[in-house]
């Protein structure tokens, strides 16, 4: 059939593998999990998409979080307390096992569940491997070995390179949760809440970075050297470096300024990458805010012309009443449910993709009748 051209689905052909049991020059069909059920290690393979791959994905996005505010912090010298210690140790054993659980991770490539152990490991082996391996071995060299000095703590910063293995993990995960929320201005409200906290890292890291530049031993005068005093808290130190962060983003201004050349270099590099930045984000906040407005705006209408009905008929005042509040509750005056034919990318999936989604879909209220359900 699929020689003759009259198969309805999309053919992908795969390589001969040397297991007998593998498919051997096979045409596959866009949708399909391949799996090898003779090697004993299949067991173990976790799916791209399954609940306890996204649990692990969350808990790994936590960790690399926390990598992110506290591994700049470094470079105003926090002291090495028992709780940063502890949370390196934890940190360094889950990254450890991430590598692991990479080597049992399927993965998806041009819509095709790749589930085989062989096929797993060649394709982490020959990608992220190498790069994680490195990534551990330097962790484990920084908790075993106790007393480095910032600086070299300070090259525990290669970890957060992490993001770009980490990057859609990220994405697919925030675009879940505000997949999950049902009101417009809430879903509204996440997308904007998480352009601010996105500013805010920035924000910390530039902060980190001007710091550490102000520290140098490279001139004599320094930024550091007016508005701090040799016994001031690393809390008001981070608070100013933070403070000037933000006016490099923002038409505001403060009295910290550069004193010397790399320090001054540094300062027009953030101007500009602030005007970018600042532009953007401004933008986007705008049209996210007016979109808001507009969808408040229109939902206003709706219940006014409701109203005005209700004035013009001379309905009871306990009829109006029951009429207004039953529309808030149930939310009528809310967007209507969207249908798949409404959505026309939906229409370029693949056949079978696509036949799957209309179960999913439309079992649960076909299932309801007795015999239909026992027809499935």
């Amino acid at each position: 059939s699929a020689a003759a051209g009259t198969s309805p689905h999309h053919h992908l052909k795969w390589k001969k593998t040397t297991s007998e049991n593998l498919l051997a020059a096979a045409t596959v069909r866009v949708g399909e999990v391949l799996m090898d059920k003779n090697n004993f290690f299949q067991r173990f393979v976790m799916a791209p998409y399954g609940k306890v791959g996204l649990i692990w994905d969350i808990t790994m996005l936590g960790f690399w979080f926390y990598d992110v505010i506290v591994l700049p912090l470094h470079a105003f010298g926090i002291p090495n307390t028992l709780f940063l210690r502890s949370m390196h140790a934890i940190s360094v054993v889950t990254w450890t096992t991430d590598m692991v659980v990479s080597c049992f991770r399927g993965f998806e490539q041009r819509g095709i569940i790749e589930m085989r152990p062989a096929r797993v490991l060649s394709l982490y082996a020959r990608t992220w491997w190498p790069f994680d391996l490195l990534l551990v071995c330097w962790d484990w060299v920084s908790l075993v070995v106790a007393g480095l000095s910032p600086t070299v703590r300070l090259l525990r910063l290669l970890r957060l390179i992490r993001v770009v293995k980490l990057g859609s993990k990220l994405y697919f995960t925030t675009w879940g949760i505000g997949a999950r929320i049902s009101s417009d201005n809430g879903r509204v409200s996440f997308n904007a809440l998480g352009l601010l906290l996105g500013l805010a890292l920035i924000n910390h890291w530039v902060a980190c970075a001007w710091y550490s530049i102000g520290s140098l031993t490279l001139y004599e005068s320094r930024w550091t050297d007016k508005p701090f005093v040799p016994d001031s808290p690393i809390s008001y130190k981070y608070t100013t470096s933070f403070h000037w962060s933000i006016t490099q983003f923002t038409p505001a201004s403060m009295e910290v300024s550069p004193t010397n050349t790399i320090e001054r270099a540094f300062t027009i590099g953030m101007i500009f990458f602030g005007l970018l930045t600042f532009s953007t984000l401004l933008s986007t906040i705008t049209n996210t805010m007016n979109h808001m407005r507009i969808q408040n705006i229109d939902r206003q209408d709706k219940a006014n012309q409701t109203r005005r009905y209700i004035e013009q008929m001379g309905l009871s005042l306990e009829l109006g009443n029951k009429i207004m509040t039953y529309l808030r509750i149930a939310q009528c005056l809310q967007r209507a449910p969207m249908h798949g034919t409404a959505l026309p990318l939906l229409k370029k999936l693949p056949r079978a993709v696509q036949r799957q989604l209309r179960e999913e879909v439309f079992s649960p209220l076909i299932s309801v009748h007795p015999m239909l359900n026992a027809l499935k």
